[in-house]
């Protein structure tokens, strides 16, 4: 497939379009009239929520098998703009739905779970700069972490379904330094919840991550940090 983005100029386009029959050309143009040389699909404008629901997603979580959940129960870490839509089961449900009609979500209804292709993740990385990257890290963290459950036999389906979630979360952690508490939470719950399934070679370096957060915040002689563990656990 060649992408061709901007492309007003269609007397250009013609040059740069290759001869044959095989395969496909994907252009996005202004110009109203596109005769012969394409076929038209307008493109309505995505609102202000649909846009940062899109934003989001994702382009910080891992994008198979997006528990629409977490986005209910960290609702208030998303924001001004998204943190009422997630609040809102309708305002939600909306949302999605104006984003599937663009086909840069898939969804299953049964399992309300998301999944977003990579390259719509990359490309929407490459159009942040470093703050706001970092920014909607630290909020995809936070609600990852909000709705990560307390680790217990009767939570390990809910644990399990978050997984994906907290091992991404983990890379951007470490990618940009985060050391606030929920950070140590979400690594430590995670973690604690592989170590229960039995899962050690994976539980092991979320758990030594966790230390090091609680470590540099409380001290490795505080007495309070291995209780601080123990109920984030």
């Amino acid at each position: 497939m060649l992408i061709l983005d901007n492309a007003d100029d269609l007397g250009m386009v013609h040059e740069i379009i290759p001869s044959g029959k095989n395969g496909h050309v994907l252009l996005t143009t202004r110009a109203q009239a596109v005769g012969a040389i394409a076929r038209r699909v307008e493109i309505q404008k995505m609102g202000t929520e649909e846009g940062s629901l899109l934003v989001l997603r994702l382009a910080f979580l891992h994008p198979d098998g997006i528990p629409e959940e977490m986005f209910i129960e960290g609702a208030p870490e998303l924001g001004p703009v998204l943190g009422p839509v997630g609040s809102d089961a309708f305002g939600l449900n909306s949302s999605i739905s104006e984003i599937l009609k663009y086909s840069l979500l898939r969804r299953d209804p049964n399992a309300r779970i998301l999944e977003i292709h990579r390259l719509v993740q990359t490309v929407l990385k490459l159009g942040m700069d470093e703050a706001t990257q970092r920014l909607w890290a630290e909020r995809a963290v936070q609600a990852v972490n909000c709705a990560f459950p307390f680790v217990q036999f009767s939570t390990w389906a809910g644990c399990e379904r978050l997984l994906p979630q907290a091992h991404a979360c983990a890379e951007l952690i470490n990618q940009w330094g985060f050391e606030f508490p929920e950070s140590s939470r979400l690594l430590n719950r995670a973690g604690f919840c592989l170590y229960e399934r039995g899962r050690y070679a994976g539980a092991k370096p979320l758990l030594e991550r966790a230390l090091a957060i609680w470590e540099k915040a409380l001290g490795p002689e505080h007495p309070d940090l291995a209780n601080s563990l123990k109920q984030h656990g």
